[in-house]
């Protein structure tokens, strides 16, 4: 009933608790998260952000969020920020580097929405340490190129097929060994450079696998 006390209090701390859950899962979730100003001032952090960033909650709310970004990423950073104030993006997602607490940098998936509320915009900034999993990557793209530049300059001919047996690379060597050139057998079975009378053994090989 609307002018109604007892239902208008009753909303009032169904707001408020409703509020106080959401505090509760920003606090309390598993990722880092902050509410950050235009000028990149943290409002709030969670404990999450506090670990992964290595800084309690009163040093990060001091140093900004230009202050935890790697300098070599900050200027890309910053310039995406702009974009969110002016209106032209909404939101985006970065793997990008951070300083700790202790000086060491570490890789980040970041996350930022714009949150506009009375024609003022606050930026929710979620960040997810990966430093590990890019490593990882990181290592697995070199030992490719290594085994990449052994295979383009071996005497013996190299190739990788797809799971139906079709060729996606062909060592440059083919060439100087079988007289194709390796974009002339793509997409094409062993088969094809095969003498028909190996096949059957190719078949063999190929079902064993």
């Amino acid at each position: 009933v609307p002018g109604d006390p007892k239902a208008e209090g009753a909303k009032t701390r169904e707001d408020l608790g409703q509020l106080r859950l959401l505090e509760q899962v920003f606090r309390h979730a598993a990722i880092g998260m902050a509410l950050v100003t235009t000028e990149g001032r943290f409002l709030e952090v969670n404990t999450a952000l506090c670990r992964t960033l290595g800084r309690d909650e009163a040093t990060l709310r001091l140093l900004g969020l230009r202050e935890v970004i790697h300098p070599d990423d900050l200027a890309e950073i910053l310039e995406l920020l702009e974009e969110m104030v002016a209106g032209g993006r909404k939101a985006f997602e970065r793997e990008r580097r951070y300083i700790h607490g202790d000086g060491h940098v570490i890789w980040a998936q970041v996350a930022v929405n714009c949150l506009r509320n009375d024609g003022q915009c606050r930026f929710i900034v979620q960040i997810v340490a990966i430093s590990e999993a890019h490593r990882q990557r990181q290592m697995l793209a070199e030992q490719e190129e290594h085994y990449r530049q052994l295979a383009e300059n071996a005497a013996d001919v190299v190739c990788r097929l797809d799971l139906e047996g079709r060729i996606i690379w062909l060592s440059p060597s083919v060439e100087l060994s079988l007289g194709w050139r390796p974009e002339q057998l793509l997409n094409q079975g062993l088969e094809a450079i095969i003498d028909p009378l190996d096949q059957p053994k190719l078949l063999e090989l190929q079902d064993r696998n």
